[in-house]
């Protein structure tokens, strides 16, 4: 019965070291679980990528273009124009030649005006004179890329 006892006696020492030895690592185990956690959200933060405003400005300058050109393609030399001026007046003809400031407009067949580009409405001056329709475009770009940026701005935390 002695070796019973001691049996017995020792299968407790075995199960009471045991349990001691599991509550010990627990709660390490479960700390170690929450200080990871806790690591984890804090890089989990999105931070705010830069933005970079060339490469927009770029795609901006491009789209712009590209839509300035379906819309109101420039007028060639041979075609047949209605240009509209700024008074109103409306000069229908074929648009036959620019001359630095002026354009040479065919109404009839011996009767060729010259139209002062600064005369002709922000619509027509697009498709007639480069230089114009270069600015316009520039324009359209600052404007859209200022809204992107208040945009920004007042998104930011």
């Amino acid at each position: 019965m002695v070796a019973d006892t001691n049996t017995a006696e020792e299968v407790q020492a075995e199960v009471t070291a045991s349990e001691a030895a599991a509550t010990a690592s627990e709660p390490a185990v479960v700390q170690e679980e929450t200080t990871n956690t806790e690591e984890v959200v804090e890089e989990e933060e999105p931070t705010k990528p830069e933005v970079d405003w060339a490469v927009i400005e770029a795609e901006q300058l491009e789209r712009a273009t590209a839509a300035l050109d379906a819309r109101a393609p420039m007028h060639e030399i041979g075609e047949t124009v209605e240009l509209r001026m700024t008074n109103g007046i409306v000069q229908r003809g074929t648009f036959t030649a620019v001359n630095g400031n002026t354009l040479s407009l065919e109404v009839a067949p011996d009767d060729v005006r010259t139209v002062p580009m600064e005369a002709l409405d922000r619509a027509s001056r697009i498709r007639m004179e480069p230089d114009y329709r270069e600015g316009y475009i520039q324009y359209v770009v600052r404007q859209r890329i200022m809204e992107m940026q208040r945009a920004a701005e007042t998104n930011a935390p």
